[in-house]
């Protein structure tokens, strides 16, 4: 529910140059990539990174913020 808010407060922003990176820490990587899949977000916008294991909010962070240029 909070991350289709997310998107739907991402989608709704006026500024258009950005990348929305999306880290799912340890959760169903199916049920996020659906979210995003639905979203109005454009796919080419969004980097989606997954973790097999939660490695805690901090490092979940870190991996998102090593991930995007």
């Amino acid at each position: 529910m909070l991350l289709k808010r997310a998107a739907a407060s991402v989608a709704s922003q006026s500024f258009t140059d950005y990348v929305w990176v999306v880290v799912n820490d340890g959760g169903d990587p199916e049920v996020v990539a659906e979210v995003i899949r639905s979203c109005d977000v454009p796919i080419h916008q969004i980097l989606f990174c997954s973790n097999d294991v939660s490695v805690g909010m901090e490092a979940a962070s870190n991996i998102g913020i090593h991930a995007s240029k």
